[in-house]
Parts: C-alpha cells; sequence; structure tokens
C-alpha cells in the first residue's frame, strides 16, 4: 500500500566490463526519490485526538539509493556477482507521521548468480546481508533478505 503522495524519482544506471579483462563486468545505480505532493490524510479518531479536529499530513522522507556491483562471465551460462546496496532515507513528515521512528542509513553486501536458461530467459537468486544498519527509533530491520526471480527479455 502506497502512500498516495506524488513523487519524482530520478536516476542512471551504467553497465559496462572492466578495463583489460574480457570477463568481468560492472554496473552502478544511483537513483533519487522525493516528495512533491504530499497525502492529506482522512481526518479519523486518532488524528481528531491528536489534533483537536485538525486534519492531518503526511510526508515520506526523501531517500537516495546507491548500487554498485561487478560480475563474472567468463563462465558459459553461469554469472556470479558481487553488489553494495546503500540506501539513505530521510525522516517522514507531517502531522499524522511517526517522526521518531523513520528514516536511517542501510548498507547491504548481496552475493548472487545469474543462470542462462536461454538467450531470452535468465534464472536469479540474491542475498543481501546487512553491513550497517542505523535506523531512527524503533524499527524492523532483516537480518537477511533473499530473492529468487525469473526475467525474460522480449
Amino acid at each position: 500500500m502506497g502512500t498516495g503522495s506524488t513523487d519524482v524519482i530520478i536516476g542512471a544506471y551504467k553497465f559496462g566490463f572492466i578495463p583489460a579483462t574480457e570477463d568481468w563486468g560492472y554496473f552502478a545505480n544511483i537513483q533519487y526519490q522525493a516528495t512533491v505532493k504530499p497525502t492529506d490524510v482522512p481526518v479519523t479518531i486518532a488524528t481528531l485526538n491528536a489534533q483537536n479536529g485538525v486534519g492531518s499530513s503526511y510526508r515520506p522522507g526523501n531517500a537516495a539509493n546507491l548500487n554498485l556491483g561487478v560480475n563474472y562471465q567468463g563462465f558459459e551460462k553461469l554469472v556470479p556477482t558481487l553488489q553494495l546496496n546503500m540506501l539513505n532515507k530521510k525522516v517522514d513528515s507531517g502531522t499524522a507521521a511517526d517522526t521518531l521512528s523513520t528514516g536511517g542509513v542501510l548498507a547491504y553486501i548481496t552475493p548472487g548468480a545469474l543462470y542462462n536458461v536461454t538467450d531470452t530467459t535468465q534464472l536469479y537468486v540474491n542475498v543481501q546481508l546487512p553491513i550497517y544498519q542505523n535506523v531512527n527509533g524503533f524499527q524492523l530491520v532483516p537480518s537477511f533478505v533473499a530473492s529468487v526471480g525469473m526475467r525474460v527479455h522480449f
């Protein structure tokens, strides 16, 4: 479920091969997400109590993502990968926001692999392992994140 806000997301992606190598690739992705129109939250019993009858607002904190990775393409079908994933999210704001328990900085090291089933189909698996977690207040943070999936190129 989204926040209902209108956001601008801008990013850049670069993929290439490491110079002087034939089989080592790299990639980098940077993305910034900023709320340009926050949500007006309907008045509820909770907001009536908190705001004496005045409506509430909510604005998600802006977020910056940086992902860097390398992969080895020297095998026929298997492509091992290693990534560094970082997220810096600012504190949410507004009268309906939990300003004490939002936002933070997270960093993960992510080993994984792609398997080329055909020229157009790949299977992948990644495991994000936290190397740095500094969040505000009381937030749940994962001890690891596992992803398995399939990509099909048309």
